[in-house]
């Protein structure tokens, strides 16, 4: 601006410059989330149902006599299990994550940018 720029061309070139940032960090972010949740989500899941697995001696009542109910304890093989859930991702949440992530970066670069809008080239330096 001070050098005879308008305005708009200045926000445009700083929301750009910050929007191609963000774009590149948010899609290395996802490939890099993705390629380490599945294992990751197997590791966890793996290890929540070998912790809740009832012993095998259990006759089947709970452990705590104010529940002394029944309940089945029928054997649960783990790699079932695992393979019934899906860590991957579908096309409607890669679109929220990006749209989230871009507008997070459009208020946080927006809202700065209004004092330009708003002030004269003299004022914004001082």
């Amino acid at each position: 601006m001070a050098l005879g720029e308008k305005r708009f061309k200045v926000i445009l070139q700083i929301f750009m410059e910050y929007l191609i940032v963000a774009a590149l960090a948010l899609s290395f972010g996802l490939f890099i989330g993705n390629l380490f949740s599945e294992s990751l989500s197997d590791t966890l899941l793996r290890s929540e149902l070998i912790a809740y697995e009832p012993a095998e001696d259990s006759m089947g009542w709970s452990d705590r006599p104010s529940e002394l109910w029944w309940h089945d304890t029928g054997v649960v093989i783990l790699d079932e299990v695992i393979e019934t859930f899906d860590f991957s991702l579908s096309a409607t949440e890669v679109t929220v994550f990006y749209g989230l992530g871009l507008l997070a970066i459009i208020l946080g670069v927006g809202i700065p940018l209004s004092l330009i809008v708003r002030l004269k080239p003299k004022n914004i330096l001082m």
